[in-house]
């Protein structure tokens, strides 16, 4: 699945969501075009536009379902980690590399996800 019509390729799902500044919907007919087998869009959109032969799902609000298909299309990946998250004013990244290390002194495998990056660190066998 994507949202992106662009990345379509055979038998996908394409999620036609609506932006700040563009709607999905523009790009139901390419991402059709590229192999898409079914498109999930907001049930306040106009389904007679899409003229095409093709499985159309409405749903309230696709953003929020493109999440759970998502999430269980990977095997709900979240129920096998423990997340930690840290929001405030000031302190975060030092808290954040603070938990970081005392994990990874414990032994355990710790991955990092910051707005711009991320990082898994892998504790080195000896």
């Amino acid at each position: 699945m994507t949202s992106d019509s662009r990345n379509v390729y055979e038998n996908m799902i394409f999620v036609a969501i609506k932006g700040y500044k563009d709607n999905g919907m523009k790009y139901v007919k390419n991402a059709i075009e590229n192999g898409a087998v079914a498109i999930v869009i907001d049930d306040d959109e106009d389904i007679d536009s899409i003229e095409e032969d093709i499985a159309i799902i409405t749903v309230k609000n696709s953003r929020r379902e493109l999440s759970r298909i998502s999430r269980n299309f990977y095997d709900n990946p979240s129920e096998k980690l423990t997340v930690i998250g840290i929001t405030g004013t000031k302190g975060k990244s030092t808290t954040t590399f603070m938990i970081k290390s005392i994990l990874q002194a414990s032994g355990k495998k710790v991955g990092l996800l910051r707005k711009y990056w991320w990082i898994y660190w892998r504790r080195k066998k000896t």
